[in-house]
Formats: C-alpha cells, structure tokens, sequence
C-alpha cells in the first residue's frame, strides 16, 4: 500500500482488533445492525468511517462516565 492509498474497510478480525474487542462482539453487532458492514465479493468487512464512529462514540462514553464520578 501507498501512503496515496487509503484504506476503505478493514476484514472483522481487523475491525475486533482495532475497537480492543472480541471477534464474536463484532460479529453480534453486525448480525444486530449495530456496526454497519458490506459485502467486497464474498468477504465481509466494516467501513473505515463505521469504525471511526465506533471510536468517537466510545471515546464520548468514556468522558460521560469520568464526569459522573
């Protein structure tokens, strides 16, 4: 890969290892609609934009919980 080319979407095993859980809880979220994933010929895989979603929302979540302490 080029530092031109940029990555569109990472395989599930990617994905799990990037949000630091496991293969089965992206695996749900996908099933339950809750991580939005496509098809790239037979492979599954996640967005990069649904994965930085994830991050932000994580990362907000976090800050409430530190506030409320």
């Amino acid at each position: 890969m080029t530092t031109r080319e940029r990555r569109t979407t990472y395989s599930i095993a990617e994905a799990a290892l990037v949000l630091d859980v496991p293969l089965a809880a992206v695996q749900d979220a996908i099933g339950r609609g809750m991580i939005r994933a496509v098809m790239v010929g037979k492979a599954i895989r996640v967005p990069v934009d649904e994965i930085k979603r994830m991050l932000v929302n994580s990362a907000r979540h976090a800050e409430d919980l530190q506030r409320s302490r």
